[in-house]
């Protein structure tokens, strides 16, 4: 309960959009200085998963057929109308796009990343097939471009997918982000414990160690870094468009 005697969904619900108009069942980044809301797919990816009580390292929710939108009555009612405006949001192209006064639109990658692991979340793996697929195939150079904080997006979209993130569209994501720090910490120590005992598990513990504590652990630290990279752009642009 906060200070003000709201609970943490009151405080969410007060940022969702009806179900009528332009971004109906969207989440709004904050209200302009009319008061007014406008649909954020960033803070819609953002909403559903806060809904939903799951965090950025999400299971694939169960599967469901309900695209709908409509007056919430919970968190999970409000999930769904999140749900439904980011499905409808990247079912044209499969993905979503970012507008930034004075330049063209451009796809958002990072954002299809976010909406893949909230459309997951809330509808199974398969409400988010088309943005996955759509990342599989066109995210690879960015992520090289961006960096450690880009790759962890994607892992954490294999991830919410029951996607193999060493096999992600033919990218070794967990690879590449280990390439781009120092090596994975506890891996290494194992691994020589194993061989000075002649286990067979050896390997399974490299790739424990690997794609376990050192790799999420990485995963944190470059969305911490990446999230603070977010809140000095959004300081300068406050005018994102879904």
């Amino acid at each position: 309960m906060r200070k003000d005697g709201r609970s943490p969904y009151d405080a969410l619900l007060t940022f969702a959009l009806p179900c009528e108009g332009e971004g109906a069942g969207a989440f709004a980044f904050q209200p302009d200085e009319d008061g007014k809301l406008a649909a954020n797919a960033d803070a819609t990816a953002a909403g559903v998963l806060g809904a939903l009580g799951k965090g950025l390292v999400a299971e694939p929710g169960e599967k469901t057929a309900d695209t709908s939108c409509a007056e919430p009555d919970g968190p999970a009612r409000a999930a769904a109308n999140g749900a439904a405006y980011l499905a409808d949001a990247v079912a044209g192209d499969g993905h979503l796009t970012s507008a930034l006064a004075g330049a063209e639109d451009q796809p958002d990658y990072g954002n299809t990343a976010d909406a893949v692991v909230a459309l997951a979340a809330q509808g199974g793996a398969g409400r988010a097939a088309k943005p996955l697929a759509w990342l599989e195939k066109n995210a690879a150079a960015w992520a090289k471009q961006s960096g450690p904080a880009a790759y962890a997006q994607l892992i954490l979209a294999a991830h919410a997918t029951g996607t193999d993130p060493r096999d992600f569209g033919g990218t070794d994501l967990v690879e590449r982000l280990n390439a781009t720090g120092p090596a994975p910490q506890g891996a290494e120590a194992r691994d020589t414990a194993a061989a000075k005992d002649g286990e067979e598990t050896g390997a399974q513990d490299e790739k424990d160690g690997e794609d376990g504590f050192g790799v999420w652990w990485f995963v944190g630290v470059c969305l911490v870094f990446g999230i603070g990279i977010g809140f000095l752009l959004s300081g300068r642009n406050r005018k994102r468009q879904p």
